[in-house]
């Protein structure tokens, strides 16, 4: 993965279904065949959300992040990044 891609990473997870942040720190720990750090993953959330490019609602006493329009925008306008991470 190149450097600046991993938020790219999150929002194609994220746009394949709705999750806590726990669950897409085993996703994408699947997709780099090892752990990934939450400390990577809390922050890149945070920023996508006050981009506007996730949004969130409480489920369960957990944080579920869900894409939003602009976020799929954000990806669409970034086919090469996302053909390469798929």
């Amino acid at each position: 993965m190149r450097r600046g891609e991993f938020r790219f990473l999150v929002l194609l997870v994220l746009s394949e279904r709705p999750m806590h942040g726990y669950a897409l720190i085993q996703e994408i720990g699947k997709f780099y065949g090892r752990p990934v750090s939450p400390g990577i993953v809390y922050p890149t959330l945070q920023e996508l959300s006050d981009g506007g490019f996730l949004e969130s609602r409480e489920e369960a006493g957990k944080k579920v992040y869900s894409i939003s329009a602009d976020g799929n925008k954000l990806l669409d306008m970034n086919s090469e990044i996302r053909e390469r991470l798929e």
